[in-house]
């Protein structure tokens, strides 16, 4: 595509610049504009898209927890809290989240009682009320409480890994039709500027004039 339309625009832009040192007063510059101003404009919206899908994976993200603290039981019984990093956390470990922090992992609710903000996964504006038994996901906010989770999953297949995962695809991902346009596009293409440089040579050769001949090209 880009090929055709470098070559529609060059040849049309060219055309007009001979007309001018010709003395004629047929030009082709507003064809010119035109055709720059609908692929500039496809362009624009092609960037848009990928920018904002961008900007999205990068707010997802942000808004992983890199660090995990862990709630270790020593043999007197008493607890301890180890930082880990949240990669490194296992199915079944105890993480303790405070009032205020982001929820590291994808678990269930085994102590305390909580409100969560989950509008970065949900798009709800209210906290939500956790009690044991309920279900946490990574990159949702404590807004009040404290509770322990027991990891669910690892940091790989939380939910908010997934959605990540999800965005990234879609962005790379090409739909059939798209694939077999493109294959269409490489036999086409080639075929089309050979046809026109053939017609090309074919109407100097019978004397049609170079302006015919550019034009029919």
């Amino acid at each position: 595509m880009d090929v055709l339309v470098s070559l529609g625009v060059t040849s049309a832009y060219g055309l007009s610049i001979y007309q001018i040192i010709k003395g004629a007063d047929m030009y082709y510059f507003a064809s010119v504009a035109m055709i720059t101003t609908l692929v500039s404009i496809g362009k624009l919206i092609e960037d848009k898209v990928k920018h904002n899908t961008s900007y999205t994976v990068s707010m997802l993200t942000s808004k992983v927890s890199t660090k995990a603290p862990i709630v270790d039981s020593a043999d007197d019984g008493e607890e301890e809290i180890i930082e880990i990093e949240a990669k490194n956390v296992k199915i079944c470990d105890i993480v303790l989240v405070k009032q205020g922090e982001t929820i590291p992992v994808d678990g269930i609710v085994i102590s305390g009682n909580a409100s969560v903000d989950e509008a970065i996964l949900s798009g709800e504006s209210k906290p939500v009320s956790k009690k044991i038994g309920s279900k946490v996901l990574a990159s949702t906010i404590l807004v009040e409480g404290t509770i322990k989770v027991k990891v669910t999953c690892t940091s790989d297949e939380t939910f908010i890994s997934k959605v990540i995962e999800a965005v990234e695809e879609a962005s790379i991902y090409k739909p059939p039709i798209e694939r077999l346009t493109k294959k269409i596009a490489n036999i086409f293409v080639p075929a089309v500027l050979e046809i026109a440089l053939t017609t090309f040579i074919i109407w100097l050769i019978i004397g049609k004039g170079i302006e015919r001949s550019i034009v029919v090209f």
